[in-house]
């Protein structure tokens, strides 16, 4: 469910949604499963068009990387994260996830 919400022809409220389900369900999940089915997917979504989404992807970020471990951490997530941080969007650099809280 969670994944077909975020496909980029949903509406934005959707593909926000996608974001805030993929962080909860993360934690609760083994880590293989989480980089197999849903990182990809929240990863993508920093990258949005719609700087909401970008907002709900980067407060994500934290749990994504929690449960990745601080290899996959520092491959995966950092970039996206430096990303964030120089978003066009004041929304986005100051998300919760962009501060790493």
């Amino acid at each position: 469910l969670a994944l077909g919400q975020g496909q980029v022809n949903e509406p934005v409220a959707k593909r926000v949604s996608c974001c805030r389900l993929l962080g909860a369900m993360a934690p609760h999940l083994a880590p293989a499963d989480v980089s197999a089915a849903f990182a990809a997917q929240l990863l993508a979504a920093c990258q949005d068009t719609d700087y909401q989404v970008r907002v709900a992807a980067a407060q994500q970020l934290p749990a994504l990387a929690r449960v990745l471990g601080v290899a996959a951490a520092v491959s995966q997530v950092l970039p996206e994260l430096k990303e964030l941080l120089e978003d066009d969007e004041v929304q986005v650099r100051r998300s919760d996830g962009s501060r790493c809280s």
